[in-house]
């Protein structure tokens, strides 16, 4: 029998968000982990209307 592997990604410690003020995108500093182990790190790049619908989700009272 296959044993499946648990894959999650998590913010990388110590790395701060940047915003991009030109194209109002903002770049966040992601680890990938298979299990616990970090097999890798990406930036995920979100435009201005991503962000805006992130920040509706997660924090609706500061996002208005």
């Amino acid at each position: 029998m296959t044993q499946r592997q648990c894959r999650h990604a998590a913010l990388t410690p110590n790395v701060r968000p940047t915003l991009d003020a030109a194209t109002d995108e903002l770049r966040v500093r992601i680890t990938l982990y298979v299990v616990d182990e970090p097999i890798g790190d990406l930036d995920l790049a979100l435009s201005g209307p991503e962000v805006d619908g992130l920040l509706d989700v997660v924090c609706p009272a500061v996002a208005k």
